[in-house]
């Protein structure tokens, strides 16, 4: 049986949008990510995790890259750094945006890196 991965999608941005405390699971789950990537690096080489972005010059060589751990790592630490008030005010996603295709590039690094 496949999940519904459209109900998956809901429940995921609804946690992260609905105010700060909902940011705090936000960043538990980041970290847990970043972990879990660590974990799997230690067990199977840092040279073998993925690129989230890579630009190549002319002859198709890779010139710079940013691997899946430094993405989630940056993301956790704009998250944490991200301006707000447990009253509320100031909510979340004010010095961060995300859409459906960042939380889907975060669901298939979770599986990518299960041990």
């Amino acid at each position: 049986m496949k999940p519904n991965y459209n109900q998956i999608w809901q429940a995921v941005k609804e946690i992260i949008t609905n105010g700060p405390i909902k940011q705090e699971i936000f960043l538990e789950r980041l970290a847990s990510l970043r972990e879990r990537i660590e974990d799997w690096c230690n067990k199977f080489g840092y040279g073998n995790q993925d690129n989230y972005l890579e630009r190549k010059n002319a002859e198709g060589k890779t010139v710079w890259h940013q691997t899946d751990w430094d993405f989630v790592d940056n993301m956790h630490n704009t998250v944490l750094n991200s301006h707000y008030h447990r009253d509320g005010g100031d909510g979340f996603g004010n010095d961060y945006s995300y859409n459906d295709e960042t939380l889907i590039r975060l669901n298939k690094m979770w599986r990518r890196y299960e041990i």
